[in-house]
This record gives structure tokens, sequence and C-alpha cells, in this order.
């Protein structure tokens, strides 16, 4: 196989669309190679296990899989290219809710187009790895004809090419029912929170807004003072466009800012707290994966009796590298050594 292939193909995790994504990436551009190299090893008779493999991959590469391939590998790319932009650090649920959208838009795009340029595409590679370009018409099961009734097998009318189609509408009618889901819970959330937008801070009636407010503290009622946070809101209206340039335009980050340019955080202690939450709320559980991953990294075999509190700030350092890397050790083992060093009596 290494005298065809120019690269090693990729492996894939079930809980990992970038690995997916990158495997279908890395077959698509070296299948003829794959079939080459797989015939090649089906001629070997010196490993009859490689040989029996071997055989059984070059009976599954055919003109259907093909096809399929080629439609994976345009939604899986769409996927991986969202699923990067929702793993930032710094992303706010009203640009994961955006971004979500996006893709769901661009896989139905994909849903509604002709069929035609794909199955072009998938004869002409067929065709150069000489294979039959077409699907394969299945074998009709009999019917039974009973008296005053005539069963008819469902599908039977089908063509093979229209029954692949009806599998790829199933498989994006399963995406983008699962993406019109998650879209619609994020945007629940954005929604509570959408009058701390510099916009709604404008033209919104000082009722409605109270009301809003009203409304987020029972939800957040551990953190928020429900009184405090209507009146808070009710002076800020007023007073957000006299502090805030381009009021219209200002997002939740923007008003934050402008409460701490100002000095304004012990004057309105509940809209500062109430935008904290919404800039923090996680969009997903990359942060909390990569801890693991760290802790895993630090932790090993020849850490194995390390203390919590070590391992705690072993797992600091590490994750906050950038800010590790600027610091002058100098300075920390001269204070280190300061803090350590006994008195020595002559």
């Amino acid at each position: 196989m290494g005298n065809f292939l120019k690269l090693t193909l990729k492996s894939f995790l079930d809980t990992r669309w970038s690995s997916k994504a990158n495997a279908i990436t890395s077959l698509s551009l070296h299948l003829s190679e794959v079939k080459k190299g797989l015939e090649s090893i089906s001629n070997d008779l010196s490993n009859p296990e490689a040989v029996s493999n071997a055989k059984i991959l070059l009976l599954l590469i055919n003109y259907r899989f093909i096809c399929t391939f080629s439609m994976w590998n345009k939604i899986l790319q769409c996927i991986d290219r969202t699923n990067k932009a929702l793993q930032r650090k710094d992303i706010s649920i009203d640009h994961a809710a955006k971004l979500i959208d996006a893709l769901r838009c661009t896989l139905q795009g994909l849903r509604e187009a002709d069929f035609k340029k794909n199955f072009q595409e998938a004869k002409n590679l067929a065709e150069t790895m000489n294979l039959q370009a077409g699907f394969p018409d299945k074998r009709k099961k009999k019917v039974k004809k009973m008296a005053n009734y005539e069963a008819t097998d469902e599908g039977s009318n089908m063509t093979p090419e229209h029954l692949f189609k009806m599998q790829i509408y199933k498989i994006f009618d399963t995406l983008l029912s699962k993406l019109h889901w998650r879209y619609e819970q994020l945007r629940t959330i954005c929604n509570d929170f959408s009058f701390l937008y510099g916009m709604s801070l404008e033209s919104t009636s000082v009722l409605d807004f109270k009301k809003s407010a009203a409304d987020l503290a029972i939800k957040y009622s551990k953190d928020l003072n429900m009184y405090q946070f209507t009146c808070e809101i009710q002076s800020f209206k007023f007073e957000a466009s006299t502090i805030i340039p381009n009021i219209k335009t200002a997002t939740p980050l923007d008003i934050l800012q402008a409460l701490h340019d100002f000095c304004l955080i012990e004057s309105y202690p509940n809209i500062n707290i109430a935008i904290r939450i919404f800039l923090t709320l996680p969009v997903t559980t990359a942060s909390c994966e990569r801890s693991f991953s760290k802790l895993k990294l630090i932790k090993n075999y020849l850490r194995s009796t390390i203390g919590q509190e070590r391992l705690s700030n072993l797992s600091i350092m590490s994750i906050e590298y950038n800010i590790v890397k600027d610091i002058n050790y100098d300075d920390v083992i001269n204070e280190f050594a300061q803090m350590k060093a006994r008195k020595v009596q002559f």
C-alpha cells in the first residue's frame, strides 16, 4: 500500500467530527491509489488474512460507494468548518446561533441542489478506476397474488438512483432537524437577554424593558435581585445613549466595557452580572474537554503520587500557557529562594 500512497490515511473517532472530516478528505483525494494498493495486497498470497480483507474492501468500492462518499465529504466539510468556529474561547451564544443557522442554510442548499453534478463526478472517477458507472438493479421480490387483492412491494417501482436519493434525503433531514432544534434552544437564550443590546436600549419602552428584566431575574433568581435590577434598567436606559457611542450597534460586550470605563460597576451591579452571565454561557463542552486532556498529559505514570494542590497549579499553568510564557522566571526563583532560605547562625 505504501508504494501507491504518498500520505497516511487518517483514522477517525466516533465523537469527533473533525477526525471524520479529515479521514474522508484524505481518502477522497487518494481513492484510486487506495484501490490500486488493495489490488496489490489481494495478489500477494504470502498473507491469506490480508488477501481476504483486501478482497472484501475491493467489493465495497463501487459507483454507489463513490456517490455516497462524495456527498458525505461535502456534508462533513461544512460541519467541520462550523464546528471549529464554535470551539473558540471568545464565542458567545448569539454568534453561535448565527453560525448554526448558517450551517443549516448551507445543508439545506446541498439538499435542494441537483444530484446530476455529483453523479457525473462519481461517474468520471469510477471510469478512471475501471468500475461500472451505474447503480446495479436489485432483484425484485416476488409478490403473491391473493383473491380480490394484489399486494405490491414498497419501492418496487423506484429506480436504484431514486432510492439512493431518498436515502441521502433522510440523512439531510435528520441533520437539519437536529440543527434546527439546537438553533431554537440558543435563540431562546438569546431572546431572554435581547433587551441588553444597544438597539433595544434605544427603541424599547420602559415598561417592556422592566418586564424583560423581571422575567430574566426570575430565571436567575440566585444571581439577580428583581427589584434592584428593574430599577437599574430603568435608569440605565437613558444613561446608556450618553456614555456609549453608536448605541444602535452596541453589543452586550460593548455595554459591559462602557460600565468598566466609566466606573459604573457599583452603580449597576445587576446589569453587570446579567451581561457577564450572557457572555460566559458555554456554547460547547470543548473548554471542559481541553481541561481533561491537559490533566491526562500532566498526571502520567511518572506523577502517579502527585498531590491535588500541585496538580491544580500545574494544570492552570498548562492551560494558561500564553500568560505563563511571559513570566520572568528569575523573579519567581528569587522569591522562592527567599521563602525557603533558612537563617544561618554564625
